[in-house]
């Protein structure tokens, strides 16, 4: 359990965490640093990226892989996919902890129940609205909400490193 950031009621004191106050809409991701409640995105950084040439915003498409785990940690999936960040379709708290990621980075996240999958979905036989912990990484930033590809971010990011 070591890896995994505590949830809010109870923190470890030894970690930084990052806490989110968020709102999740179709393309538009909003969390700001003053929440520390139970209903807060509470995530740790496992693989920091630095520099990083772009972070990911609301309305990208990101190569995602993820695992999934329980409370009492036995983790009941893990994957990778294509995910549409900024559009809740999936886990509305992974949207919260995306944004603003690098391509590499790594967190692991406590998903709160109010920010989990709904009724009358399952996710790893993990009841709805019901706290998990996950570990996300940004595999891949595919395409941004503006239209670039990756091949375009890595122009730009060679670009910023030879004006240096």
């Amino acid at each position: 359990h070591s890896a995994l950031p505590a949830r809010p009621s109870s923190p470890v004191p030894q970690w930084s965490y990052v806490y989110y106050q968020i709102t999740v809409t179709q393309h538009h991701v909003t969390k700001s640093s003053e929440g520390e409640g139970e209903e807060d995105v509470v995530c740790k950084r496992s693989r920091d990226v630095t520099p990083c040439g772009y972070t990911v915003a609301a309305g990208d498409y990101i190569q995602l892989a993820y695992t999934v785990t329980k409370p009492e940690g036995e983790v009941v999936g893990s994957g990778e996919m294509r995910y549409p960040v900024g559009r809740a379709l999936f886990v509305p708290g992974w949207d919260a902890a995306l944004v603003g990621m690098c391509q590499g980075e790594e967190r692991v996240c406590w998903i709160p129940g109010n920010l989990a999958h709904k009724s009358g979905s399952s996710l790893f036989l993990i009841p709805p609205e019901t706290g998990f912990y996950s570990k996300l990484k940004v595999v891949k930033v595919l395409l941004t909400a503006d239209g670039r590809d990756s091949i375009d971010l890595l122009q730009e990011e060679n670009k910023k490193r030879d004006e240096l």
